[in-house]
């Protein structure tokens, strides 16, 4: 239980504090971390393409027990379908949210997702789902509790309490993270010490998109010098400055589209009384920041790909892989002892539930993910080596393998 005071732990950068106001332990200082982490993801192409291959590694080809993984463990899903639908949201958030309804024997026997980021945990050990939190627009009558997963089996007696406590049709929140010093309450994804990179990968893009639909880019300049009448209307409630500025609309670029972005190839219009009171137009370059970024593009990919363990090559970055084949190897080992861990917090969240049960998930074939250029050069076993397979011997034209 939380002291009736402000508890204040920095994760990185993330608070985890108590609403003096309410029970509800807030998920970062305006309790909105998973949503703009959310935005922060898919802001940045290379963080999106890193969470893409992580969500294809930790599913791979479902649970080994084939026969398990095709139960039906909700009215629309099998376990394999809700092991793939949990894999989104362990990519980015490291972590496995489920609601868990019981049998009369106090078995569990149905489980849905629910969507992370709509969960809050309360100082009463209550979790609290609201699909409004961390928006401008968060309603808290919306608030709805649900207690906590009571375990695997409860007695009759604890099924009882349970109902009377929060009703028949109310279920239980499983909200399953690796607790680390710091991060007891909330989990925060080991990526996120590089959220800096992460965001620089999105405003190199985002810049770039300016120069390009925003910029200034004048084909020429037109100076005029006189005054244009703007006050005496004609017959048609034109002004002479109106028709002037009808005119120079024509030109192209001199007005913004329906994304309120400008054309490129503008006229620049100057006027003056006289031509000593011309203004004088000094252009910019840009070339430094354009080539600056140029430069920081693929270090800055390399160091987000870095950061979600994720091998360049298999989010289209190329890299110093130099095409070998040992290096590709290794590089998907060490990639699937990462993928591996979190693969252990969907298994390990399951296994609470149903204990007797294994849940050990496949291991992705990583061959299939292989750019063909590079298969290209590699040699058949070395292509047999990469998806861990034993090498081919050949006796007498005839190739045949060691097992």
């Amino acid at each position: 239980m939380f002291k009736p005071r402000t508890l204040t732990y920095k994760n990185r950068i993330v608070k985890i504090t108590k609403d003096n106001n309410t029970d509800l332990i807030k998920y970062g200082a305006n309790n909105d971390f998973p949503q703009k982490l959310i935005q922060q993801l898919d802001e940045s192409g290379t963080a999106t393409a890193c969470i893409d291959v992580l969500s294809q590694y930790i599913y791979a080809d479902g649970l080994v027990n084939e026969q398990l993984g095709e139960f039906k463990i909700n009215e629309k899903q099998t376990f394999n379908e809700l092991i793939s639908e949990i894999t989104s949201y362990v990519a980015p958030f490291q972590a496995v949210s489920l609601y868990v309804m019981r049998g009369l024997d106090g078995k569990v026997k149905e489980l849905k997702i629910v969507p992370f980021e709509q969960i809050r945990k309360t100082d009463r050990g209550t979790f609290i789902i609201n699909n409004t939190f961390g928006s401008n627009k968060y309603k808290k009558e919306k608030d709805k509790e649900f207690p906590a997963f009571y375990g695997a089996e409860i007695t009759p007696e604890q099924l009882r309490e349970h109902v009377l406590e929060w009703g028949e049709n109310t279920g239980e929140i499983l909200y399953y993270f690796r607790k680390k010093p710091m991060k007891n309450y909330y989990p925060i994804p080991t990526f996120y010490s590089a959220i800096e990179d992460i965001n620089t990968d999105s405003e190199n893009s985002k810049y770039e998109l300016e120069s390009v639909t925003n910029s200034f880019l004048p084909s020429g300049i037109l100076n005029i010098v006189g005054n244009y009448d703007n006050s005496q209307e004609d017959e048609n409630g034109m002004t002479q400055q109106d028709y002037l500025d009808a005119t120079l609309e024509q030109f192209t670029g001199n007005v913004k589209d329906e994304t309120g972005a400008s054309g490129r190839q503008k006229l620049l219009i100057l006027q003056a009384k006289t031509k000593e009171e011309l203004a004088v137009y000094q252009p910019l370059s840009n070339e430094g920041i354009l080539n600056a970024i140029e430069n920081s593009t693929k270090r800055v990919a390399d160091k987000v790909a870095r950061a979600f363990g994720v091998p360049p090559f298999l989010i289209g970055l190329g890299g110093n892989v130099g095409f070998s084949t040992n290096i590709i190897a290794d590089n998907i080992e060490l990639f699937n002892n990462r993928v591996k861990v979190l693969q252990s917090l969907i298994s390990d969240a399951l296994h609470q539930c149903f204990p007797q049960l294994d849940f050990t998930l496949t291991q992705l074939k990583p061959i299939k993910f292989i750019d063909s250029k590079i298969l290209e050069d590699l040699t058949v076993d070395e292509r047999r080596q990469i998806a861990g397979y034993e090498p081919l011997n050949t006796n007498n034209g005839i190739q045949t393998t060691n097992n």
